[in-house]
């Protein structure tokens, strides 16, 4: 049998109703599936970064009691950074040469307690005074408006800036009535909790922004009393919080993740993402058991003018597989059209703290294969059935 006419009988049964009808089905249901399974890794994405970054990885203890047990807590195993809990958050600045019109220019200040903290992408690393360092992709403006009680989430994403290109620029760092000139100096890649505004500075030049004093009451002030500790791995603070009540010292988690509600964030797509999954194969069976089984007739017809059951199998398998690409591809328009609007409109605080929501290419990749094998044996085995019955359609006249 010639391509040709495999391709003229595809061609006047592929734009049949109920092929329509079932690409349009199929692709609805797919870019639900798309999306289950975008939200499952999400989740995964959302808890690894979590637990991998600096502040996931920091505990607070109150001051040592004494030299010596300051000395015993810096030689514990596992601890990469012990400083004041001063350093623990980062300042806000005002930096006038990033006003626009619908936002006041400002970044935020952190100190760079490690040097390793941070991977120099592009020029150099903190080697002056008045050194800084953005992230590459640098969003100098606040996120909210308003006070604590009453705020907007604002981001305008034409705001963003590639810092590479900011490199050796000189920015006006305004703090309260003083005026300190920064010179950007380097890039490194953006970091998961760290606003799309964090900068580091020198620990010296981070001083001069952020006084000793914690909180003042009764006309007394206090300095920071506490110590942040950073462990190299997450999964070693179970056994630093345990060195530490050795020594007498109760810690505090800087961010408690509750395990149980990241995994039920993941169990929930899963469970609909399967229900849904089972109702397409279901349909899909069904639709081209009943496809087929209205077939019969033209079966015979094919098998009465020299056509083989090998012949007709392809025909039969090609035109599913036409169908199934079709889905296919409508389905991925549809959901990267979905994807794009709810990432640029309802996602901006993750774009902001630098999480993203990664679209799963290998995943859906896997299961677009399956869905293609599935398809090949479903048709295979029921055109097999078919074939058999299809002259005796014949005969019948149906």
């Amino acid at each position: 049998m010639k391509a040709t006419d495999y391709l003229f009988i595809l061609k006047n049964r592929f734009l049949k109703k109920d092929n329509v009808l079932l690409i349009l089905i199929i692709s609805f249901i797919f870019v639900a599936i798309f999306s289950c399974i975008t939200m499952i890794n999400f989740v995964s994405v959302f808890r690894s970064s979590m637990l991998s970054s600096d502040m996931g990885r920091t505990l607070i203890i109150d001051k040592p009691k004494s030299d010596d047990d300051l000395i015993k807590i810096k030689e514990l195993k596992n601890v990469e950074v012990i400083e004041s809990n001063k350093y623990l958050m980062g300042v806000e600045i005002y930096v006038p040469e990033f006003n626009k019109p619908k936002a006041e220019g400002m970044i935020e200040l952190l100190p760079l307690l490690k040097e390793n903290d941070v991977k120099i992408i592009k020029g150099s690393k903190i080697q002056n005074a008045g050194d800084i360092i953005c992230p590459k992709n640098l969003y100098p403006h606040s996120l909210y408006t308003g006070n604590i009680y009453n705020y907007e989430t604002n981001y305008f994403g034409s705001y963003l800036l590639k810092a590479n290109n900011l490199i050796g620029s000189s920015i006006t760092a305004e703090n309260e009535n003083e005026k300190i000139a920064l010179k950007i100096v380097g890039t490194f890649e953006n970091k998961i909790l760290n606003g799309a505004a964090a900068c580091y500075i020198s620990k010296t030049d981070f001083n001069k922004f952020k006084e000793d004093i914690e909180y003042c009451s009764n006309d007394e002030c206090y300095e920071y009393s506490s110590l942040m500790l950073r462990v190299d791995d997450y999964n070693n603070l179970v056994v630093l919080e345990k060195e530490l009540k050795d020594l007498g010292y109760n810690s505090i988690r800087n961010y408690t993740f509750d395990e149980e509600i990241l995994s039920s964030l993941s169990y929930i797509p899963l469970f609909v993402g399967s229900i849904v999954m089972i109702i397409s194969m279901l349909i899909i069976y069904s639709f081209f058991k009943k496809k087929i089984r209205n077939n019969q007739y033209q079966y015979g017809v094919l098998k009465s003018v020299g056509y083989t059951n090998f012949n007709i199998k392809i025909i039969a398998i090609l035109e599913g597989g036409f169908i199934t690409t079709i889905s296919i591809l409508w389905s991925v328009v549809l959901y990267f059209i979905s994807y794009h609007i709810v990432a640029n409109n309802y996602l901006q605080e993750l774009s902001y703290n630098n999480f993203t929501v990664p679209v799963p290419y290998a995943y859906i990749a896997l299961f677009v294969f399956v869905v293609f094998i599935y398809i090949f044996l479903i048709i295979n085995y029921l055109s097999s059935k078919s074939l058999n019955a299809c002259i005796q359609k014949l005969f019948e006249g149906e």
